[in-house]
């Protein structure tokens, strides 16, 4: 439907692709990723997932020249380098293919620590909220010293500081917040 409403959506083709994929559909896939790659050129994600749509159908050169052009697009594409390494070893070029799976599980653990890291801060968000002013600073302080650039955490922290009656100890938060990532809130 959202075809039918905008057929130029390069984000709706690539949605359907991923449907179709999912489906087992792949030369759908291929082009539906294909037609969202030539809308938007710069979609990382429509190249990245023809290259998988290569892999499942043994185009392993095709695989390869996608990967690269997702990870051109956006060296960060977890799934993108993914690709690359298992169609570089499909080719033959062992070497890379390893050297590129080994950056694969780098970003992926870092991905996973980075999401251990936002669950943490969450929950202590979470627990601050509905915590005495006192307790609620002293789990901000925690949440701080797990990610001391977060503009959110020194916020909240400048807040319950506030909340305890020490504006004196929010001042420093709530300035170190402001210059991270500036919002009315902290005005």
């Amino acid at each position: 439907r959202r075809l039918e409403v905008n057929p130029n959506s390069g984000e709706a083709h690539r949605q359907l692709g991923e449907i179709y994929f999912l489906q087992g559909r792949h030369d759908e896939a291929l082009t539906e990723f294909s037609v969202a790659a030539w809308l938007d050129p710069g979609d990382a994600r429509a190249h990245a997932a023809a290259a998988h749509v290569h892999m499942r159908a043994s185009r392993y050169v095709e695989a390869v020249a996608a990967a690269r052009r997702a990870l051109e697009l956006d060296a960060d594409h977890r799934q993108a380098r993914y690709a690359l390494g298992i169609a570089l070893m499909r080719t033959g070029d062992v070497d890379r293919g390893a050297r590129e799976l080994a950056t694969f599980e780098r970003m992926e653990a870092a991905a996973a620590a980075a999401d251990r890291r936002a669950f943490q801060l969450d929950a202590l968000r979470r627990e601050a909220s509905r915590a005495p002013a006192e307790r609620a600073v002293a789990l901000l302080e925690e949440a701080l010293a797990i990610d001391p650039q977060d503009a959110r955490s020194q916020r909240d922290l400048g807040a319950a500081l506030l909340r305890a009656r020490r504006p004196n100890d929010a001042i420093p938060h709530l300035l170190a917040a402001q210059r991270a990532a500036e919002t009315l809130d902290g005005f």
